[in-house]
């Protein structure tokens, strides 16, 4: 365990910090990124601890504090381009605006520090390259399967570029159930810079029971606009889904991101959203229980969306999300671009996708 050599970050393995937790006595709660371990009898971890100064004690002790009983914490993960991968997770303590940033490091050692919101959303404005985008922001309900569906078949369709581009031949642009069910469940084979892939590995979404309610999906995006029916369990993709198979297939860069909050006894809200940013227009994707959507991501829906989800939990205690508010409960929460009720600490609503600011 030790400061880095610009002095910024503290470099530490994992076992030391979960040891350090144990050592210290720090309380662990639902959502802790490190849990306390029964200690390993390594003196060399007290050792360290004594050599630390009081003031890089106390810093230690903050970010652990963080760590193990955060009241929020953001786990990110990018791909730029074809070669770079990361995974980060942030924590958050109560009535903090600070974030506590966690990452692994190649040598297996992890990065601690301490970083603004504002730092982390000008990081996420780099991957994401924000300021090339124009002003359109749209979004487009559908089941949380009718979601999964659209990704599978943009994936289906990056594979079809691929092999008409080594056979030379015209790309098929038909889509049936079974192939459907194929590429989903080929999913977890592919490689992880490919966005289907990419969701199933880094976010919180059950997978296999969505991918079970795809029958009925073809349906539902041919009312929404995304197919063509042509023939019995045939439909044709759409310009509109080509558009997106052919950004899926330039992309530039993807972004997973769960926000969890905890009231200390169990995760009351998880927000969880894909980004992927093609050539000429950044895309998300999200599914939040049963429901979903699909849209395009401008520079000011961008803005209202990171603020929303970068911002710290309200102060106010909250029920948990599966408790259902009274009839006569006039703190309860609606979106205001289509109504629906809203859990009082979700960062965007869970029907149309809005990000909702803070009251």
């Amino acid at each position: 365990m030790h400061l880095s050599e610009d002095r910024q970050n503290w470099l530490a393995g994992y076992d030391e910090l979960q040891s350090l937790i144990e050592l210290l006595s720090i309380a662990v709660n639902p959502l802790g990124v490190l849990s306390a371990q029964q200690s390993s009898g390594d003196p060399g971890v007290k050792e360290s601890w004594d050599k630390l100064n009081a003031d890089q004690q106390q810093d230690l002790r903050n970010m652990l504090t963080a760590l193990a009983n955060p009241r929020q914490t953001i786990h990110l993960a990018w791909t730029i381009g074809d070669a770079h991968y990361m995974r980060v997770t942030l924590a958050r303590k109560e009535g903090q605006e600070e974030l506590v940033w966690l990452a692994r490091q190649p040598d297996d050692q992890y990065q601690l520090q301490v970083v603004t919101a504002e730092e982390l959303n000008l990081l996420l404005n780099d991957i994401l390259q924000i300021s090339a985008l124009g002003e359109e922001n749209s979004n487009q309900n559908l089941s949380a399967p009718g979601v999964m569906s659209v990704l599978g078949t943009t994936e289906l369709m990056r594979q079809r570029y691929h092999q008409s581009m080594l056979l030379h031949l015209p790309i098929d642009n038909g889509l049936t159930i079974k192939q459907l069910r194929t590429v989903l469940a080929d999913a977890t084979r592919e490689d992880i810079r490919w966005p289907l892939c990419f969701w199933e590995k880094n976010l919180p979404v059950e997978f296999a029971s969505i991918i079970a309610q795809i029958e009925n999906t073809l349906p539902e995006l041919g009312r929404t606009g995304w197919l063509k029916p042509a023939a019995e369990d045939k439909y044709i993709l759409t310009d509109n889904t080509l558009y997106l198979a052919e950004e899926m297939l330039n992309e530039k860069a993807k972004l997973s991101m769960v926000v969890a909050t905890t009231n200390g006894q169990e995760i009351i809200i998880q927000d969880s959203l894909l980004l992927v940013r093609g050539p000429q227009a950044l895309w998300l994707y999200y599914i939040l229980g049963e429901q979903g959507g699909v849209g395009r991501v401008g520079t000011s829906g961008w803005k209202a969306l990171s603020k929303a989800l970068l911002s710290p939990p309200q102060d106010e205690a909250i029920e948990p999300a599966t408790a259902q508010p009274a009839a006569d409960d006039n703190t309860a929460r609606f979106c205001s671009q289509c109504g629906s009720r809203i859990n009082a600490e979700s960062k965007f609503c869970g029907s149309c996708g809005k990000a909702l600011q803070e009251s």
